[in-house]
């Protein structure tokens, strides 16, 4: 996002030591080219500091990482349970979407009588630092009953040159979005989105989701 650095993918690149690798990073003048590995589909964070990619194992299914632009560490988000992809930032930072199957619901073909598995993917999310809550997180049903007070005197609406109202004018943040990841129980923090077993693809945050 902020254009200093570029992430390649490349078939059959090779790293300093010969070993296989597909993702690179260089800087925008194509100098410091640094290997990432072997992946896929890699995705900016929006303050430039964090990649999350697609990462296809060789014994298990493919996995998301994220890797650390600043201290050059990779985190492995997902397990080798399930094949996850498609790895997108929320605009806020603060959330890392994906998709990933995890649906077994089998249909019995009519010719060959055998087993084939169709819409097996979901959208999930994780929450980058442990205190971003979930916003699928359960909701009390308790109810708190407050004694009416009476009511204040009304003050009187005035508003500014544009028609605001005063003291309704919020002041608009001029920080950029800063991303928290700890690491420590990013697969304890992976949440499924209420959406139907299909086949996503291509995830793309809007706005500040």
């Amino acid at each position: 996002p902020d254009g200093a650095h570029i992430v390649l993918v490349s078939a059959g690149g090779q790293d300093a030591a010969g070993a296989p690798t597909s993702l690179f990073l260089v800087k925008r003048d194509g100098t410091g080219k640094k290997a990432l590995g072997p992946g896929q589909q890699p995705s900016w964070s929006p303050d430039s500091k964090w990649i999350a990619y697609a990462k296809p194992e060789e014994r298990t299914m493919t996995k998301i990482y994220l890797y650390s632009v600043e201290k050059e560490q990779t985190h492995e988000v997902t397990d080798s349970w399930y094949s996850s992809s498609n790895p997108s930032f929320s605009s806020d930072g603060k959330y890392l979407f994906f998709t990933s199957d995890r649906d077994f619901n089998p249909l019995i073909g009519g010719v060959e009588f055998n087993y084939a598995y169709q819409d097996m993917s979901r959208i999930y999310l994780v929450t980058l630092s442990k205190s971003v809550e979930s916003p699928f997180k359960p909701k009390s049903d308790e109810v708190t009953i407050k004694e009416a007070k009476p009511k204040a005197e009304e003050k009187k609406e005035t508003y500014g040159p544009v028609g605001n109202k005063e003291g309704e004018k919020k002041e608009k943040s001029d920080s950029a979005v800063v991303v928290k990841v700890d690491p420590e129980g990013l697969k304890d923090r992976i949440v499924g989105l209420p959406s139907q077993a299909a086949s996503y693809r291509d995830l793309v945050s809007v706005s500040n989701t």
